[in-house]
């Protein structure tokens, strides 16, 4: 054999292998999960509020946005009492982070 012909097997196992461990992960393992209340109840509820669980990880959705912009303001106009300062310290950074 040459060492182009074992660079293609090489690449086809690997394409294979890659493949099987996807399958196995999509069709054994993940639904192995489902028998735990907290997935059932998890599942459930993305599937009765039609959320796209994929998109959640892009920043263009509206649900990630406003999560982010909610986020943002809580760790930015923390209450802090009778004091009116920000959590922000004079450099810019969360001062109870450091």
């Amino acid at each position: 054999m040459t060492q182009k012909q074992k660079q293609t097997i090489r690449g086809w196992a690997g394409l294979i292998a890659g493949s099987a461990v996807l399958f196995t992960f999509m069709f054994v393992v993940g639904p192995y999960f489902e028998r735990y209340e907290s997935v059932r109840t998890f599942t459930s509820y993305v599937k009765e509020n039609n959320i796209n669980a994929g998109g959640i990880w892009w920043t263009d959705t509206e649900l990630t946005s406003e999560a982010e912009m909610g986020a943002r303001s809580t760790m930015r106009f923390l209450p802090t009492g009778t004091e009116h300062r920000s959590a922000f310290n004079e450099i810019g950074t969360l001062g109870f982070m450091q």
